[in-house]
């Protein structure tokens, strides 16, 4: 036969683990750090017309400078993405430019380089 202080041994080990849990589930909600990224298309819907508004190159929101409601005019920075990738591939394109001149200037003869005196 089971005894009465078992039972309530048990029911407060659950009961202990249970609480253990959330307290350790609301501790990481509050001081993890989730990154969100979302990709979307849409439409910015101003009282009057609507303006369909995307980008030339799909990327990472770094700022947004306006909320709802704000007025704008023309001309005026929305929202700015990040430069990250922008730049890698930038440097890229920079690289293979440099090697591809280098591969250029390797193959031309040297007589071709200098003119025919040299």
């Amino acid at each position: 036969m089971i005894s009465v202080e078992h039972d309530l041994s048990r029911s407060s080990s659950v009961i202990y683990t249970i609480s253990g849990l959330v307290v350790a589930a609301l501790a990481w909600s509050y001081f993890s750090f989730l990154d969100v990224n979302a990709v979307a298309s849409g439409k910015i819907q101003p009282a009057g017309r609507t303006k369909v508004i995307q980008p030339m190159a799909a990327g990472k929101v770094s700022a947004l400078h306006v909320a709802n409601g704000d007025h704008v005019n023309e001309g005026d920075v929305l929202v700015e993405l990040d430069s990250t990738k922008a730049v890698a591939a930038q440097t890229a394109i920079v690289a293979d430019l440099v090697a591809s001149r280098a591969e250029i200037r390797d193959a031309t003869p040297r007589s071709r380089r200098h003119g025919p005196n040299m």
